[in-house]
């Protein structure tokens, strides 16, 4: 469950990051370039902890 509560932020991310770039300017295209990194810490986060959940649940 925790994997797709992070996988539902990176769509959102990806969202807000179209609507950044809908526009065309160049400061809302790097500004959305910027936020490939919160895309990332999102899976990874989400990946992660239900990873870690998984293990706690098992021992």
């Amino acid at each position: 469950m925790v994997y797709y509560i992070g996988l539902s932020c990176a769509a959102s991310i990806t969202i807000y990051r179209y609507n950044l770039i809908r526009t065309r300017q160049h400061e809302a295209c790097f500004k959305a370039f910027l936020h490939n990194n919160w895309f990332g810490a999102a899976v990874f986060i989400g990946i992660a902890l239900d990873y870690l959940l998984r293990l706690s649940r098992a021992s």
